[in-house]
């Protein structure tokens, strides 16, 4: 793991955790540069991302180094914990790391429930084939990553993806299909907001579940997108309600 900071460190602490494929950098262009307060913004690279060459081993393994890092660095007191896909796994099991202290939570398509007998199977393949696509510059097949994230974004991650090792992305792929259900105490509960595309695998089980075991969490499932799609396509919006999660706590005092 290897930490970027942002901004000034006498301000509230906003962690901010990458899905696969994109990198701390990028999150900061796509997220963290559009904060219109004043925060210190705090996003690592996880495994085989960015400036970390290591190997990704697992969610618990990423959420372990980044409570490590904060702890080290006296910022256990976190005003929000953002989390996107893989990133909202991390997100997850950093809650049982009692030192410390989340007071509002953004996850965009959390893989809470667990993937079915097909869907595990074929996650790590299917990402494996993905990453061929990349190296191929396979046209055809990457204009539908184009029309969901933008040239842009599908540039970046087409980089991301070429360095990526076959452990680093089996090691994700059962970050996604294993199921990342764990507690998370109710005073957080209220400020915790999650997001999953309709169209998105993700979304067959995952809200559902999170209404179950989260029922003071805000819950949406928006129609019409896929996996992350949303924060790309309307994102001066996105923003806003990640804005306001982290505002509402604060004016709430907690």
């Amino acid at each position: 793991m290897y930490m970027h900071t942002y901004g000034n460190d006498n301000a509230p602490a906003v962690l901010l955790l990458h899905p696969m494929g994109i990198t701390a950098d990028k999150i900061y262009e796509i997220i963290g540069s559009r904060f219109k307060g004043d925060y210190f913004l705090l996003i690592p690279d996880m495994g085989n991302h960015g400036m970390e060459k290591s190997e990704y081993i697992s969610a618990e393994n990423e959420a372990k180094n980044i409570c490590e890092y904060l702890d080290e660095h006296g910022l256990t007191d976190i005003a929000l914990l953002y989390g996107a896909s893989m990133g909202a796994a991390v997100a997850l099991r950093m809650l049982s790391h009692s030192e410390i202290k989340v007071r509002s939570m953004y996850l965009d398509g959390a893989p809470i429930a667990k993937l079915g007998f097909v869907l595990t199977r074929l996650f790590a393949p299917v990402l494996i084939w993905q990453r061929g696509i990349y190296e191929k510059n396979d046209k055809k097949r990457l204009a539908e990553y184009i029309e969901r994230w933008g040239d842009d974004l599908n540039d970046h991650m087409r980089e991301t993806f070429i360095g990526f090792s076959d452990a680093s992305i089996r090691n994700i792929a059962q970050v996604c299909v294993k199921g990342n259900m764990v507690a998370i105490p109710e005073e957080l509960q209220r400020h915790t907001y999650m997001e999953w595309g309709k169209n998105e695998d993700f979304a067959k089980k995952s809200p559902k579940l999170a209404r179950s075991l989260y029922p003071l969490a805000h819950i949406v499932v928006r129609s019409g997108y896929n996996h992350c799609e949303y924060m790309m396509k309307k994102n001066s919006e996105y923003i806003a309600g990640i804005e306001k999660v982290l505002e509402t706590a604060r004016a709430e005092g907690v």
